[in-house]
């Protein structure tokens, strides 16, 4: 048996041993995916009503395809005692709710306007329309976790395992069966995770390429090269975690957190590569060629994803706090159900009776 080269003993230190088996690897968490969609969207509709606090974030989603920003709901019927409450006339299909005042933000607005597009698609009549934005990232969730633990475990079959623990985990198949913003952080922080995971590897893969490729050729311990080592070019895939990142954050403020510890990790992660290949100075070397641009491409890309979720709030003058001067706010030109394509899909309404300003004067 051949003598490994340094490039492939490198390679193995720092990636260990990969699994070969990809159709299994791509097939095998696509079947678990499926199921998990199956059973997150078999009845999605039920129950027909708003239920816990699918009571704002369904009604802020459609505000925001409305106004490009959350408005309060009518003084008559947000009242205690109010009859018909806000509730009974939105679950009777008319959503024609709002009055003219900016509503107080406590959300950012990505995971409302994840909501919003299936509102959009299928007004607010069928219940399943403001929930399946959120099966739809609850089922891909179960297929990243799977393919995200195949490569850390380097075992398809832990993957598809993982990815089942997620499928039948109760939390997660509650909320991906309610119109609620907690599933667009996990899959959001989860998207950026499995990005950092996958630069990870390609960076390990390039920097045993190279530093393999130096000792192959003759370097010696010595080798001014290896005080510092190789940089390793740009790093698209810590683009892709920022966006993820940045969309996180856009849905919940918490999502600053995980910005923070990801962050560290990889940083952390580059680290340890360079010790394993023998750089020198190997500390040095990530804070002077690695961690800069670290902090530009993930921290500068969520950033600016971050405020590109605002677009709707500064394009907006009735938005909360958006102009000090106050003012009616007006509806977008061409009302947006006016352009929604009608789905075949009908749930029986609840008569309510509805105060002559809210309904329809067609």
């Amino acid at each position: 048996m051949e003598p490994m080269s340094h490039t492939e003993r490198l390679r193995l230190r720092l990636l260990g041993i990969r699994p070969t088996d990809r159709l299994w690897g791509w097939l095998g968490p696509l079947l678990v995916a499926a199921y998990a969609g199956l059973l997150r969207f078999w009845q999605l509709g039920d129950p027909p009503t708003l239920v816990f606090d699918e009571t704002y974030y369904v009604k802020q989603a459609w505000s925001l395809l409305e106004f490009g920003t959350e408005h309060k709901v009518r003084p008559e019927l947000a009242q205690a005692g109010a009859t018909p409450g806000v509730d009974d006339v939105w679950a009777a299909g008319t959503p024609d709710v709002f009055g003219p005042s900016a509503d107080f933000v406590v959300h950012p607005p990505v995971g409302k306007w994840v909501i919003a597009i299936g509102e959009y698609l299928g007004g607010v009549g069928n219940p399943w329309t403001w929930r399946i934005g959120v099966a739809v990232l609850g089922t891909l969730s179960v297929y990243l976790l799977a393919r995200t633990a195949r490569r850390m475990f380097g075992s398809t079959t832990l993957g598809i395992i993982a990815g089942l623990l997620l499928c039948f985990d109760g939390q997660h198949f509650v909320h991906s069966r309610t119109g609620l913003l907690d599933m667009s952080v996990m899959f959001f922080a989860l998207g950026g995770f499995g990005a950092l995971v996958l630069d990870r590897d390609a960076s390990r893969e390039r920097l045993a390429r190279i530093v393999g490729g130096w000792r192959d050729a003759g370097a010696a311990w010595d080798d001014p090269r290896l005080r510092y080592g190789p940089w390793l070019g740009l790093r698209p895939w810590r683009l892709v975690a920022g966006v993820s990142l940045g969309l996180c954050i856009g849905t919940k403020w918490s999502g600053l957190y995980f910005l923070a510890v990801f962050g560290l990790m990889t940083v952390l992660w580059e680290v340890g590569a360079r010790r394993a290949v023998g750089i020198h100075h190997w500390f040095l070397a990530t804070l002077g060629r690695d961690a800069p641009q670290a902090a530009l491409t993930v921290v500068g890309s969520a950033l600016v994803t971050y405020l590109a979720s605002w677009t709707g709030w500064f394009r907006s003058s009735s938005g909360w706090g958006a102009r000090l001067g106050g003012g009616q706010s007006t509806r977008r030109a061409g009302r947006l159900d006016a352009r929604r394509p009608a789905l075949p899909v009908a749930l029986p309404r609840r008569h309510v009776a509805v105060p002559p300003r809210l309904a329809d004067p067609s």
